[in-house]
């Protein structure tokens, strides 16, 4: 898997080598309460996260009166006023507060706020009026890809890159919710990375933190999950939310497993050297060899030593089969070079060289 394109967000690099970046995500359950979205906010750095993302609607120009989504967002809406005093509880805490802004008045809200960063949702991905939008304020910008084609990411990127975006990630997504672990398909991270060459990260619906530390794994470099104080109090987002508790697990899994992935270069580790030499067998005698002995498999073992018996190679066993010692070698010595010599008939009598 290839990527490219690493771009900073804050403190924080996003790309391939760099620490997976963990966005806790709260728009759908704070439950338009501002006092209980601190909570979550505080709680999401407790828990580790780096980033907390909210959805900011306006419901009357983002969805049909009369719809769920009409009316489960009026319940969510929170003025701007209190917006900004969880973007200031945010930034006492080292946390990155952004949006996924659904229509242009939630979009210039977002401007007002001078959020750092803006997210373009799986529904919204193909809003190219909103995504030329977010992408000329030149602000960082993660798409999410839930529902998709991967020809249709590609076009949605290609509208924004055109538009001026240069630090841009895509989420790979399943909008289902919760999602089950056979939709998941997380082999398509490495696809997106692949036909895109940018960071591509994952946004997780299922009902617990075990997919996010296997999306590392597949190469997830961002991470965004929901975060509820408890299920209780998750909302629309019961059955994909994690509780705090589960959202610290999630994220000691995730360093795990981001320590675990390495560089892809298989070669001897530095714990490992040591063992190459005590582990790997070498050509050693099994008993005392008299100089002048036809060396046959009766004479040499295959064995492991000590770090400091440097024999030949299991390679070199057939070769030595057959020499000559040439001189007494005891039993158990490693064999090395020089201690056998090859056998040569010639006028009908051995002679040694």
């Amino acid at each position: 898997m290839t990527q490219s394109s690493n771009f900073q967000i804050g403190k924080h690099r996003i790309g391939s080598d760099e620490p997976v970046f963990i966005i806790a995500e709260i728009g759908a359950t704070h439950g338009g309460d501002a006092d209980r979205a601190i909570k979550m906010i505080e709680a999401a750095a407790d828990c580790g996260a780096h980033a907390v993302k909210l959805q900011t609607v306006d419901p009357d120009f983002s969805y049909r009166k009369g719809t769920p989504s009409h009316e489960i967002f009026h319940e969510l809406k929170i003025d701007e006023d209190d917006l900004l005093r969880m973007k200031r509880a945010a930034d006492a805490l080292g946390l990155i507060l952004f949006s996924t802004p659904g229509d242009f008045p939630s979009f210039e809200q977002a401007l007002r706020l001078d959020l750092q960063l803006l997210k373009v949702s799986s529904g919204l991905m193909t809003n190219k009026p909103l995504v030329e939008a977010i992408a000329k304020t030149g602000k960082p910008m993660i798409i999410s890809s839930g529902m998709a084609y991967l020809d249709e990411i590609a076009r949605s990127v290609r509208f924004a890159k055109e538009a001026g975006a240069r630090d841009l990630a895509v989420l790979h997504c399943t909008a289902t919710y919760p999602c089950p672990d056979e939709a998941l398909n997380l082999n398509a991270i490495a696809t997106i990375s692949d036909a895109l060459r940018l960071p591509v990260g994952f946004s997780d619906h299922t009902h617990d933190e075990l997919a996010c530390a296997a999306s590392v794994a597949a190469g997830a470099v961002i991470l965004e999950k929901h975060l509820a104080l408890s299920e209780e109090l998750a909302g629309p987002e019961a059955g994909t939310a994690c509780d705090p508790a589960a959202f610290k697990r999630m994220v000691d899994n995730v360093k795990r497993v981001s320590a675990m992935r390495g560089s892809g270069v298989k070669e001897p580790n530095v714990l490992e050297l040591q063992g190459r030499i005590l582990n790997r067998r070498r050509l050693m005698a099994i008993g005392p060899i008299s100089k002048g002995t036809v060396i046959t498999k009766d004479h040499v073992g295959l064995m492991r030593g000590k770090l400091e018996d440097h024999g030949l190679s299991p390679e070199l066993y057939e070769d030595v089969l057959g020499t000559i010692a040439a001189r007494d070698i005891t039993e158990n010595e490693p064999i090395r070079m020089g201690m056998v010599i090859e056998k040569y008939v010639a006028n009908d009598a051995c002679k040694y060289e």
